[in-house]
């Protein structure tokens, strides 16, 4: 480009990793200037989110907020697909205008591809497995709700390939980076799967494995930074015993939160029984059925 430098060229380059550019590319002389692209904020995704409404034919019963609430922290293209994807739908339903339901419908299949939401059970075994999901992600849902009012989006029952029972919580992203407190919180939503079935229907959940490791993995952080700084056992850092010491403390604070989580719901059973029954009969709920189930909880208590 050096014969061209008197021409006021410009080269612009976008990478998903900075890191997996070459050496060639980064060194001096080369893309000097670089910045760093973050996700869009709400007031910036709600611009988005309307930009591409406008290039589709939406009927009249649009819903914004709870769209706006799904799509708040997905990228500028995220965003594009699930839109791109509620049109595919409609279109494949015979449908003129794009509406609520290929909506929610493309932000599921994001999530989970080849899911949908569930139907009416039409047997015995299915209805005891959707209750059974029920449960599961109202535990979710409720820890949730309780310790953050207003954070969930949507619960919902799906049937993967048609054939498996599952369920999803969507939870309004949060800030980065995360203090304690949120952390601690994250610990209980992700422990509320597991505890809820045990306090409702007195059995361990087996299914969760990727709630109880994720659980784990941020009790493992938060056990690391203490003792890193010094607030617990700094002394052993050093020894043959640090990860023997840290696993148990591990132990210890994974029960604790597991027990913080049980006295969650037993103590808000009545909104639990509530939401679990309202998700059984709609198979979707949005946030504003769950604000409008805690409000009449509350008034029949005023």
């Amino acid at each position: 480009m050096d014969e061209y430098a008197s021409a006021d060229v410009f080269c612009i380059e976008t990478a998903n990793d900075r890191k997996a550019l070459p050496d060639s590319l980064l060194r001096p002389g080369r893309f000097d200037c670089v910045m760093k692209m973050y996700l869009p904020e709400s007031r910036d995704s709600e611009k988005i989110l309307r930009y591409y409404l406008e290039q589709q034919k939406l009927s009249d019963d649009i819903d914004m907020e709870p769209i706006l609430r799904l799509v708040d922290g997905k990228s500028c293209a995220g965003i594009e697909k699930v839109i791109n994807d509620a049109g595919l739908h409609a279109a494949y339903n015979g449908n003129e205008r794009v509406d609520q339901d290929s909506l929610i419908y493309a932000f599921l299949k994001d999530i989970d591809v080849g899911a949908c939401i569930m139907s009416e059970a039409t047997n015995a075994s299915d209805a005891a497995e959707a209750h059974d999901t029920a449960v599961h992600e109202i535990g979710h849902a409720l820890i949730a709700e309780v310790l953050n009012p207003g954070s969930v989006n949507l619960v919902a029952l799906l049937k993967s390939n048609y054939t498996e029972i599952s369920g999803v919580t969507n939870r309004r992203s949060e800030p980065w980076p995360k203090g304690r407190d949120q952390w601690e919180n994250d610990i209980l939503v992700k422990l509320g799967g597991r505890a809820a079935k045990e306090v409702v229907l007195g059995e361990l959940d087996m299914g969760c494995r990727s709630d109880f490791y994720g659980a784990r993995y941020a009790v493992s952080r938060l056990v690391e930074v203490a003792c890193e700084y010094g607030t617990a056992a700094s002394e052993v850092l050093e020894s043959d015993r640090s990860r023997d010491y840290r696993d148990r403390l591990v132990s210890f604070e994974m029960d604790r939160y597991y027990q913080q989580a049980k006295r969650i719901i037993s103590k808000n059973r009545e909104l639990f029984d509530a939401l679990v029954k309202e998700l059984e009969n709609k198979r979707i709920i949005m946030f504003r059925d769950i604000q409008r189930i805690k409000e009449k909880v509350n008034g029949e208590h005023r």
